[in-house]
């Protein structure tokens, strides 16, 4: 089967990525900033995701429109065929994206009513009211550019960056625990040589700072 694929990466890279998507067989490539969509089949996918070396990551396509309302957003992403893609019981997250010289330009505005477009379609598709979420994610992503909006699927998933920052602040919490040491000493020990950069990181993930995480002394 066909397939549609975005892969974003960094401005000034996109002539290097599209010239690694041809050398790969991706057809009907097309450079944009700071991001290169191409055709090719079910196989690329997985071939996109080893071997492009200048891709941030890779995205399915899932559906391209045009919108100037949130109605026009919600009609648009409820047509999509999502039901072909996420199960009754994963979960779907809309990440953060981006607008470009658009009408619609509010980023938490478009998270939401994208999100209860697709759960829209996906009670029409699997007849149920409420979703857990509990299965694999299958996360979601949005761009908007001069009113063109593409929703797409991360197939990437997590990138090795935050894996690593992941099992690093996983012990970071652990070290936190032991009161003899100093929150400076628990950035070093988990591989933070600036202690900025692990409060940013901690704060990333957890949506607090180490020292409000720490437990407090009784």
């Amino acid at each position: 089967m066909k397939v549609t694929l975005s892969a974003p990466c960094h401005f000034g890279l996109e002539s290097v990525l599209s010239s690694e998507i041809r050398r790969m067989g991706g057809e009907n490539v097309q450079v944009t900033d700071g991001r290169v969509t191409f055709d090719g089949d079910e196989n690329l996918i997985a071939r996109a995701n080893i071997g492009l070396r200048t891709a941030e990551r890779v995205q399915l396509v899932l559906g391209r429109f045009e919108a100037r309302s949130f109605e026009e957003l919600f009609q648009g992403v409820r047509k999509i065929p999502f039901e072909d893609y996420i199960g009754r019981k994963d979960a779907f997250p809309v990440k953060s994206g981006w607008a470009l010289k658009s009408q619609l330009h509010s980023i938490p505005d478009c998270q939401s009513i994208i999100k209860k477009a697709i759960v829209t379609r996906l009670q029409e598709a699997y007849g149920v009211h409420w979703f857990e979420e509990s299965g694999p994610t299958c996360a979601i992503e949005f761009s908007i550019h001069h009113d063109q909006v593409m929703i797409s699927l991360d197939t990437t998933g997590v990138g090795l960056h935050d894996y690593i920052n992941r099992v690093r602040i996983n012990r970071g919490k652990q070290l936190l625990s032991e009161k003899h040491l100093s929150i400076t000493e628990v950035a070093q020990q988990v591989g933070f040589d600036n202690l900025n950069s692990f409060i940013r990181v901690f704060k990333k993930f957890e949506a607090v700072t180490p020292g409000s995480y720490r437990p407090k002394e009784e």
